[in-house]
């Protein structure tokens, strides 16, 4: 299943949409979490999101680390999402263990 991480930064480009037909587009956390909160910035983590589900693309994005910042993308529509506001980075083995837990978290 082709899919673009880290979509709007690096090499990705408008183009690929119609290229590869994607069925997944990863939001980079350069939108999510940027150095500066901007009216820019929203608007075009807004358009990115909206472009996705247009397209009938899944749109996770990454880089959740705030309460704000999820409840901002699910306003949006984006409904998939990664990031220390649910866990740091573990290890392969501990990822089993994990999913069995009860989460007891209120996102």
């Amino acid at each position: 299943m082709p899919r673009l991480n880290d979509f709007g930064t690096g090499y990705s480009s408008l183009s690929y949409l119609t290229l590869l037909r994607p069925k997944i587009i990863k939001i980079d956390q350069s939108f999510v979490s940027p150095a500066h909160r901007s009216a820019h910035n929203d608007t075009l983590l807004q358009t990115i999101v909206s472009l996705g589900r247009k397209l009938n693309m899944t749109v996770p994005a990454e880089g959740i680390e705030t309460k704000p910042q999820l409840n901002r993308l699910q306003e949006l529509g984006c409904d998939l999402g990664q990031g220390y506001l649910f866990s740091p980075a573990v290890a392969a083995q501990e990822v089993q263990g994990l999913i069995d837990l009860p989460s007891g978290r209120d996102y």
